[in-house]
């Protein structure tokens, strides 16, 4: 948190390695329009990874935060979907986030799950939410004094608990809805345990109410995913598999088996449209 005023930026910089227009092509919003900033920097070095160009600290291009701001601003886009490399990695990721929630846009944040979430981001789940307003705060015309109390329709009260977990207070209070992508790597992916797995960092982004994310090829990953479930206590309603594919033919003869794994165990599949559409290209 820079402590600055609500939507003001502060001089600071970093390196980004590229921002694009896009939809997403991943994840529980696939599909969806989004401005993609990728910051630069990872030192995490998947295997498979398909974006290597993000991973030199010292790569990219230089960029100062308000002209990220302003570059963003151009494409008129109400969700911005903050990657990497390791997005947390850099220097630019909690002042860009802070100034895009204060911006009133929407962000996802696309994360290897190494790093703690900042720490205002964590204080803000332990904050009550203030009392929701909107069309869930009231349910047809109030009733009449002494009249027999409506009942309310099923599902009202998990709708109004889903409606203020997307509104948290976020930094200098403000209402936000920052969505984490948590992308925990298997050990497929090359990274070793110690390096891969930060209970803490699991632990509190499970708190923020992330999605995740499992990149899989084979039944070894999904072992491996329903002992980390398990471990971790994460949600299973919240869990996607993801087809391990750079090229359209890997995507397309993993994928029946990565849906069926998701049929087996109640998961979700998460797509890579990008790649159907444009293959391994940058940019898009």
């Amino acid at each position: 948190m820079t402590g600055a005023a609500p939507g003001a930026t502060v001089a600071v910089g970093g390196r980004v390695a590229e921002v694009f227009h896009s939809i997403q092509g991943e994840g529980v919003t696939a599909g969806a329009p989004a401005v993609f900033v990728r910051l630069q920097g990872c030192s995490v070095g998947c295997t498979w990874c398909d974006t290597r160009y993000s991973w030199d600290p010292a790569g990219g291009r230089a960029v100062t935060l308000s002209d990220l701001l302003a570059e963003v601003a151009r494409f008129d886009c109400p969700r911005v979907v903050v990657t990497g490399g390791e997005p947390l990695e850099s220097p630019l990721f909690a002042p860009l986030v802070e100034a895009l929630v204060a911006r009133g846009l929407a962000v996802e944040v696309e994360t290897s799950g190494v790093i703690e979430p900042p720490d205002w981001a964590q204080r803000a789940e332990e904050d009550e939410p203030p009392p929701m307003l909107g069309p869930l705060a009231e349910v047809g015309p109030p009733a009449l004094v002494g009249s027999p109390r409506r009942a309310e329709p099923a599902g009202l009260d998990s709708l109004r608990a889903s409606d203020q977990a997307l509104r948290r207070a976020g930094p200098a209070g403000r209402r936000v809805g920052i969505q984490w992508n948590v992308s925990v790597k298997l050990a497929s992916s090359g990274v070793p345990e110690w390096r891969r797995l930060n209970p803490r960092a699991i632990e509190a982004f499970r708190r923020l109410d992330a999605w995740w994310k499992f990149v899989v090829a084979g039944e070894d990953d999904l072992a491996e995913v329903l002992d980390l479930i398990a471990r971790f206590a994460l949600p299973r309603d919240r869990i996607l598999l993801q087809p391990e594919a750079a090229r359209r033919e890997d995507l397309a003869a993993r994928s029946p088996w990565v849906v069926q794994a998701c049929k087996r165990h109640g998961f979700r599949f998460s797509p890579r449209i990008h790649i159907v559409l444009w293959g391994p290209r940058r940019g898009v």
